[in-house]
């Protein structure tokens, strides 16, 4: 299944003598996401990447057509 993160948090303790932490705990909180949603991001990111292309394939042509590059 797919995961986000929903909460991080951190606690700095053992310091030393400038204050930084030497040690550092830290909790992730998941949540697993339904696999509608999933599927949703999925298709999200085909979408960017054919937008991507296509915008390429444009520039090129505009680029092409000017005379530029």
């Amino acid at each position: 299944g797919m995961y986000v993160i929903s909460r991080v948090s951190e606690t700095g303790s053992i310091f030393f003598a400038d204050g930084t932490p030497r040690k550092i705990d830290f909790t992730l909180s998941l949540t697993r996401v339904d696999e509608s949603l999933a599927a949703l991001y999925g298709d999200i990111g085909k979408q960017a990447e054919s937008l991507i292309g296509k915008a390429g394939s444009m520039a090129t042509r505009f680029t092409g057509m000017t005379g530029a590059g």
